[in-house]
């Protein structure tokens, strides 16, 4: 089975988009610029669109292959919605590009959708998965341009870590807690961790 991919784009950043091959690229508001100024098709504009000028829309319903305008008064945020557009039509793998901003609120509305839909969430800086419960391998090769590792559970969580720079046995993680962030790679080595609830992995670069 072929899994479909699906790329949403929530703001401006450096991340080489061509280098997604066969993805169906969402833009979110001032996202869909970044899609446009990166000659990547804009194959679904989704939002309210309150960031962007009256002529700057035009711009966007020009180019997108479609548009859907959302009420600005609704119950989830734009990228929300567009997460769930693109499960609703079917695709699996979602990466969802987000830098952070001074909006905390927003950026904890990333790591919530990490934990709540499974996307993987990336940044000019940042990455955060989505690891199930049980062991998992931490690839040094895959991920050494990224110096932190944090580990973040949203409830009650039993952790070991190994192979990393600081290690730990039956390390109790509350909701949110700082007991296991800023951890880093051995070189050369492939960490792991072991939990018994799903739990966030951030890489920082």
């Amino acid at each position: 089975m072929i899994t479909k991919n699906a790329i949403i784009v929530t703001n401006e950043n450096q991340i080489p988009l061509k280098n997604f091959k066969n993805a169906f690229f969402i833009g979110v508001e001032r996202g869909c610029f970044d899609l446009i100024n990166k000659n990547i098709p804009v194959d679904l504009a989704i939002a309210d669109f309150d960031h962007v000028s009256s002529e700057e829309l035009e711009v966007i319903k020009s180019k997108a292959n479609k548009i859907e305008i959302l009420n600005p008064e609704k119950d989830l945020i734009d990228g929300e919605v567009a997460i769930l557009w693109a499960m609703k039509e079917g695709y699996s793998d979602i990466l969802y590009l987000a830098n952070p901003t001074i909006r905390h609120d927003m950026n904890l509305a990333s790591l919530n959708f990490a934990f709540k839909y499974g996307v993987r969430i990336l940044s000019d800086k940042s990455l955060i998965l989505l690891l199930k419960k049980g062991k998992n391998i931490i690839s040094f090769e895959k991920y050494q341009d990224y110096t932190y590792i944090s580990f973040v559970a949203n409830c009650p969580t039993k952790v070991n870590i190994e192979n990393l720079k600081y290690e730990a046995k039956n390390l109790s993680l509350e909701p949110y807690s700082l007991a296991a962030i800023s951890n880093c790679f051995v070189p050369y080595v492939d960490g792991a961790i072991e939990s018994d609830e799903d739990i966030c992995m951030i890489l920082t670069k």
